[in-house]
């Protein structure tokens, strides 16, 4: 790896479970033993490790914005809708994060925020 995921079903998995690494994490040092994987944790603190984080989170109005998954739900290439909808709403509410089918433009993974 240079840096980034690679793609595959393999590098898929890793960025997911990095992801969740990183939210139990963060519960952790906000909640302390045990993680429920119910708590909602800061979006400033999920993504504290990436470099200029504070800047866009402000710029985009965003700065006390929390996130919160559990599992995570596959689309399929016929249900890309999903996320035009309410769907990212509705995944925020029921602690799901989203992985975008392979091949899909720009994005591959979605985690609502409120």
């Amino acid at each position: 790896m240079r840096g980034i995921v690679e793609a595959g079903d393999r590098e898929e998995l890793i960025s997911r479970i990095l992801f969740s690494i990183r939210y139990v994490d963060v519960a952790k040092e906000k909640f302390g033993l045990p993680v429920t994987y119910l708590e909602k944790v800061p979006l400033r603190s999920f993504l504290e490790r990436m470099d200029g984080h504070d800047v866009v989170l402000d710029e985009l109005g965003i700065s006390e914005a929390e996130v919160g998954f559990n599992h995570w739900i596959s689309l399929l290439a016929t249900n890309v809708d999903y996320v035009k909808s309410e769907g990212n709403k509705e995944a925020y509410h029921r602690h799901a994060a989203i992985r975008m089918p392979f091949g899909f433009r720009f994005i591959d993974h979605i985690i609502p925020f409120k």
